[in-house]
């Protein structure tokens, strides 16, 4: 489990403040203290605590990535109800082909390949409203009010990775309640400068309100992320992953009594402490961080 700090749109732009818990085994020895670390094995879930603001908004977005498209979707204009199948969720038939069959096709295009391909599922409509198709997006038009948090760019590639469910905590006509989001849904239609050191903004995050949800615009609100749990994961600290430029692919070199060995494995998820990895790597094998190995 990991801490990421957040922001309003007036405040500072979200800073890493993680550290591991649940998710990436905080008794573990610290990768940054140690030469060597350990392959482990863990059920694998990553939850942050974000702030954001209440905003008024006109639709909920329905991707999550914009390599996805939905397939079999209504006619643009065509009214849904809560709950209506809306169509197939898959990843982009030209992008599939391009990380498939390019002229240099790598490891991590088939890594990424699977990823998209892992994500593809029915979708129902998570409002009542209007089937539209907007800027390259699929939204249900519908008024209400959502949660946003602006994002830096890693950490909207960290949020596109895995599918993640939300519950905000905001004040309404009753007190502060916390509720969970009806749909969570990165908006790539625009992006706000400031949310880098480089002057150029990431996009921002969106959890529509349950319209039950007696609230308004302009509040601060906290909201709680958490991703799908990947059970009996194989995780390695970031620090021991290396990077092969030559082959574009990552490895990792175990030390065993008969001295170190490289091997090539085959990457998923971060909680921006550890990786889980999807290839097979020895439970409790040694490992060693970057710098030690190219020592």
């Amino acid at each position: 489990m990991l801490l990421v700090g957040g922001c309003t749109h007036d405040d500072p732009p979200p800073v890493d403040t993680a550290q591991p818990t649940a998710g990436s085994s905080s008794d573990a020895a610290d990768p940054e203290s140690s030469e060597t670390a350990e392959v482990r094995v863990v059920d694998f879930q990553m939850t942050y605590q974000l702030d954001g603001k209440s905003v008024s908004s006109e639709a909920v977005g329905l991707l999550s990535d914009p390599n996805l498209e939905l397939k079999d979707a209504p006619a643009d204009g065509t009214s849904v109800d809560e709950g209506d199948m809306l169509g197939r969720l898959r990843a982009s038939p030209e992008v599939l082909s391009a990380l498939d069959t390019g002229s240099r096709r790598s490891r991590l295009d088939a890594q990424d390949a699977a990823r998209l391909r892992s994500l593809a599922r029915p979708l129902k409509s998570p409002v009542a409203g209007i089937f539209k198709q907007r800027g390259g997006q699929y939204v249900v038009a519908n008024t209400g009010v959502d949660v946003v948090i602006q994002l830096s760019p890693i950490q909207e590639l960290r949020y596109r990775s895995t599918p993640f469910e939300g519950r905000a905590t905001i004040e309404t006509v009753v007190g502060v309640r916390t509720v969970k989001c009806d749909a969570i849904w990165i908006d790539t239609t625009a992006s706000t400068g400031g949310a880098d050191d480089d002057g150029g903004g990431g996009h921002a995050l969106h959890c529509r309100l349950p319209r039950q949800t007696e609230t308004t615009a302009g509040l601060r609100a906290q909201l709680e992320l958490k991703s799908v749990v990947i059970p009996e994961a194989t995780v390695v600290p970031n620090i021991t992953l290396s990077y092969d430029s030559g082959s574009d692919g990552y490895f990792v070199t175990l030390e065993d009594a008969e001295g170190r060995h490289e091997v090539a494995v085959d990457v998923g998820p971060t909680d921006g402490v550890v990786r889980v990895i999807t290839s097979k790597l020895p439970a409790g094998a040694a490992i060693l961080a970057d710098q030690a190995a190219s020592e």
